[in-house]
């Protein structure tokens, strides 16, 4: 009895040095973690994310290691399980094995980084990070998208900030009988007078097609990416109010039916 006893109470001071190495480490990793990410000052978002995980996971595996080492764990047998485990691993999770090349390939070519806005599929938003396995935007309403980087890469990307400028288009149509020369002469006035509105490249006036019952007519001019949204919802304001004190109708599609009596 009094043997096991003894062993008992050696067993808890190894689990209690083992639970304090964990803790310690812990807290020692983020620390020197957030100590040397914040000395790097070089890298951009993107690399601070992955060096702060790579960091981290390699400080606290040490303590993990040295916890286990502790509690007397075979490590030889554990290297064995975890190899066995790995091909099991490898075999059945080809998607994450794809997922990961994939990540390695966008952190390289890098057609987005963090902060940037984007636009994949259906989703649209600010990226708020790049994994080895996956990436998450933010949408406009405030929700939260993982998306595979698999799918990221045989997907269309548009990155909507990469640039400081973007080009609006403002479309629509007047009637057939309007005088196009003012109607033309208007928009440019309307960009000459927005503080918003870029004078190079200067802004473009094009007449697309006949309609029915209008002539569609576009608008480009180029703002501010940061301004976009603003001076587009802006500018068709004052696009409209102009029109109606102009008296230039924006015309509704009319349908003229003739029946003939025989």
């Amino acid at each position: 009895m009094p043997d096991l006893h003894l062993i008992s109470f050696s067993w808890l001071a190894r689990v209690w040095e083992a639970l304090l190495i964990l803790i310690g480490g812990f807290v020692l990793s983020r620390g020197v973690t957030a100590l040397i990410v914040r000395s790097v000052r070089f890298l951009d978002p993107q690399a601070h994310l992955i060096l702060k995980k790579l960091l981290f996971y390699s400080l606290f595996g040490a303590f993990l290691g040295w916890s286990l080492h502790r509690l007397g764990v075979d490590f030889k047998l554990l290297i064995g399980a975890a190899g066995v485990f790995s091909v099991a691993i490898g075999f059945a999770s080809q998607t994450s094995a794809s997922n990961l090349i994939s990540g390695m390939f966008l952190l390289v070519e890098k057609p987005f980084v963090v902060g940037d806005t984007i636009r994949v599929s259906e989703w649209e938003g600010v990226v708020i990070s790049i994994d080895l396995l996956s990436s998450r935007i933010r949408t406009y309403e405030n929700l939260m998208v993982r998306i595979p980087n698999e799918t990221l890469m045989k997907s269309g990307i548009t990155n909507l900030t990469r640039f400081p400028i973007r080009r609006t288009n403002i479309e629509f149509g007047v009637a057939l009988n309007d005088d196009l020369e003012r109607v033309r002469n208007i928009l440019l006035d309307l960009a000459h007078k927005d503080p918003h509105c870029l004078d190079e490249p200067s802004p473009q006036f094009f007449i697309q097609n006949f309609g029915d019952s209008s002539i569609s007519l576009k608008f480009c001019v180029w703002t501010n990416t940061e301004t976009y949204f603003e001076f587009k919802t802006q500018f068709i304001i004052n696009l409209k109010k102009r029109l109606d004190k102009e008296a230039i109708d924006l015309p509704i599609p009319q349908r003229r039916v003739v029946t003939s009596s025989s």
